[in-house]
């Protein structure tokens, strides 16, 4: 019996646009075997002229180094990562035709909306909110939790596993990883989604590639870990 996969929003920082309103890189990502390893599904224009987005599922050793990672927040459980692919590479990605209402263009913020709608519609996963309402509540915790990420140079990112950051209230928790920063891959994801190319923590996605993060964790599929850096098999 295959063991769920938790499904998380994430959230990087690229830039603050000059009316003070700040900019992320949006992508879905779902864990694997061995959490926080796992795959993201995004609109990436790596490669590509500006906003010339493709579909992107990429594996990633640990999302939580990521530099401009700022927040990682969970809507819930899927069966399997090749569920979510099935689903979402689907969504009619640059078809001027299938835009949503009241979007001027395909940016990778539109497409995870989308993809959304898909594993909701496929009954792949049940949406806790609507996606408008996912949209308001990411970028209000993401928001919040840039502003101590900023105040405290190397933080790591907020974590939710839990759906507790779903409302007005709701606020963002570090989840503390060990205190040797290490960087050894990079994970390019795309530059834009009408955000421009001003970055203050760049537009790459750092990931960790040492390996620490082996199957040997027993502690199921979310990403949560202690204050100590230690994976027990309790939780």
């Amino acid at each position: 019996m295959s063991v769920p996969r938790s499904i998380y929003i994430t959230l990087q920082y690229l830039r603050t646009d000059s009316n003070g309103q700040n900019k992320y890189h949006w992508g879905l990502y779902a864990t694997g075997d061995s959490p926080p390893k796992g795959i993201l599904f995004h609109a990436s224009d790596e490669g590509r002229r500006p906003l010339d987005l493709f579909y992107e599922r990429r594996n990633v050793s640990n999302p939580l180094r990521s530099r401009s990672m700022v927040v990682v927040l969970k809507i819930g459980d899927v069966s399997s990562a090749s569920a979510i692919d099935r689903s979402v590479s689907r969504v009619p990605l640059m078809s001027r035709s299938r835009l949503p209402p009241g979007e001027p263009q395909w940016t990778c913020r539109v497409y995870v909306k989308q993809a959304l709608e898909a594993l909701n519609q496929d009954r792949i996963l049940r949406l806790p909110a609507s996606v408008n309402q996912l949209e308001r509540a990411c970028l209000a915790a993401a928001d919040s939790y840039l502003v101590r990420k900023n105040a405290q140079s190397q933080q790591e990112p907020g974590v939710h596993n839990n759906l507790a950051w779903i409302g007005t209230t709701s606020r963002t928790t570090p989840m503390e990883l060990d205190s040797v920063q290490r960087y050894p891959s990079l994970m390019e994801v795309d530059s834009t989604g009408r955000y421009g190319s001003s970055r203050l923590y760049g537009s790459q996605m750092e990931v960790d590639s040492t390996g620490r993060y082996g199957s040997s964790r027993s502690y199921g599929s979310q990403m949560e870990v202690d204050s100590t850096g230690r994976y027990g098999s309790s939780r």
